[in-house]
């Protein structure tokens, strides 16, 4: 102790990580009250078991030669509740235990469309907040969604589609003015900037439900 100095100079106060263990109080400290025990430390499966939950989804965007975008209209779920079924590009869930977003991709054209064709160029990542992060939201979770670019399709491709008829409706190719119609707003956002990167060089577009990133 420093000359001159009393134990009532000293603080009190925690004493230093150095002199506590997990769950055991040190004692001995001359004019320092005992510390608290520390909490036991997590394991690792209690610990991921804590952390968010996120889902995935891969949709392709094909266009014809005219520029016009492939639409599949979905079946509303069964039962009481169902919504009414409503237009996407193709695509849908990433079984994320289990596969790749570039696999689920090529995995939903072909039990949607019955093609078999390898997913292009990453043109956009658009994350949609959950309701704990934006409560205008009606999703549980936040859903990370992908767009590859399918390129242009053919009239022989077209004639060749096998509608997954259990999931799908019908399939219709739109202008933009008419796909805009038909999708949802954050649905038509993230499509316009798919449409908006595959006409230029770089990197895909980086969304939050649709609009450009901060």
């Amino acid at each position: 102790m420093p000359a001159g100095h009393t134990l009532d100079h000293l603080a009190a106060g925690p004493p230093p990580a150095y002199t506590r263990l997990a769950g055991v109080t040190l004692t001995g400290t001359p004019g320092l009250p005992p510390a608290e025990p520390a909490a036991p430390p997590l394991d690792r499966e209690t610990f991921i078991a804590t952390r968010p939950r996120i889902r995935a989804k891969a949709r392709t965007l094909f266009t014809d030669a005219d520029g016009r975008v492939l639409l599949v209209r979905l079946r509303p779920w069964p039962g009481p509740g169902g919504e009414e079924p409503y237009w996407v590009l193709p695509g849908g869930g990433i079984e994320a235990d289990r596969e790749l977003p570039r696999a689920a991709a090529r995995r939903e054209v072909r039990e949607e469309l019955g093609w078999e064709c390898e997913p292009g160029r990453l043109l956009a990542l658009d994350w949609l907040p959950g309701r704990d992060a934006d409560r205008a939201s009606d999703r549980d979770t936040a859903v990370l969604v992908y767009v590859f670019d399918g390129g242009t399709v053919t009239e022989e491709q077209l004639a060749s589609i096998a509608l997954a008829e259990d999931e799908l409706v019908e399939w219709r190719l739109c202008d933009p003015a008419r796909a805009r119609a038909l999708l949802s707003g954050s649905s038509w956002a993230r499509t316009a900037a798919a449409l908006a990167t595959r006409a230029r060089a770089g990197g895909p577009a980086e969304l939050v439900g649709g609009r450009p990133a901060d």
